[in-house]
């Protein structure tokens, strides 16, 4: 995560401890959704202009990625336990 993304990050006083802590993971969770969706997006560009570094591989493993980031709140009950998944492939 770039460091544009943290300085973005809010920090809510009016939350309990527990509160805080889902609100940060939510929204480093978001900001990462965010930039893994430009991945995705410049593979299906490529893959409509036939262009030869559109990898059928890469897009699966960056929709895969973003849905294990989205499954992160049912994933986990605390959130100490929150372990953020790391991308398989390192897109072009």
């Amino acid at each position: 995560m770039g460091s544009d993304t943290m300085a973005k990050l809010t920090f809510h006083p009016d939350l309990t401890a527990d509160e805080q802590k889902w609100e940060f993971i939510r929204q480093v969770r978001n900001a990462r959704i965010g930039e893994n969706r430009k991945l995705v997006e410049r593979q299906l560009s490529w893959q409509l202009l036939e262009d030869p570094r559109y990898d059928w591989n890469v897009l699966r493993s960056l929709l895969l990625y973003e849905q294990q980031l989205r499954d992160i709140p049912q994933s986990f009950e605390n959130p100490d336990d929150v372990v953020f998944p790391d991308p398989e492939i390192s897109p072009n």
